[in-house]
């Protein structure tokens, strides 16, 4: 998997997310996202394969979100709760599920309900006194 770069900081934070996930969505739906349901697959006979897919897939792919969140907390978005590996890898890893049920990248639509209707309520959510507890 590519390293990803955190987007433009265009003091937006819903902006900045629809544009790093159409960036992931646009790998997973290359070559890189056919091998790497290749490399899913093995992890079923070789689970220490496991490792190396978090390491070369997942890993990549939470640091630009949380560059992303880092500003939206700057700029007073977000509570600063949300900086958390756990939290940023909440829309990357429903954009793999996507993928790996559907055999294609999300759609525009799907990237838009991702971002309005799972991670902007979240971080929203980590923001209320019962939401920023864990």
């Amino acid at each position: 998997m590519p390293r990803f770069e955190p987007p433009p900081d265009v003091g937006d934070l819903r902006e900045e997310l629809l544009v790093l996930f159409r960036a992931m969505a646009g790998e997973l739906g290359g070559p890189t996202g056919a091998a790497m349901r290749g490399l899913i697959a093995e992890v079923v006979r070789a689970p220490e394969l496991g490792e190396l897919l978090d390491r070369q897939v997942m890993d990549p792919l939470v640091p630009p979100t949380v560059e992303v969140f880092r500003r939206a907390v700057v700029r007073g978005e977000v509570s600063p709760a949300a900086l958390t590996p756990r939290v940023a890898s909440v829309g990357c890893d429903l954009l793999l599920q996507h993928f790996l049920l559907h055999g294609a990248s999300a759609p525009e639509p799907m990237l838009v309900e991702l971002v309005d209707q799972v991670v902007l309520p979240l971080l929203r959510g980590l923001a209320s006194p019962a939401g920023g507890s864990g």
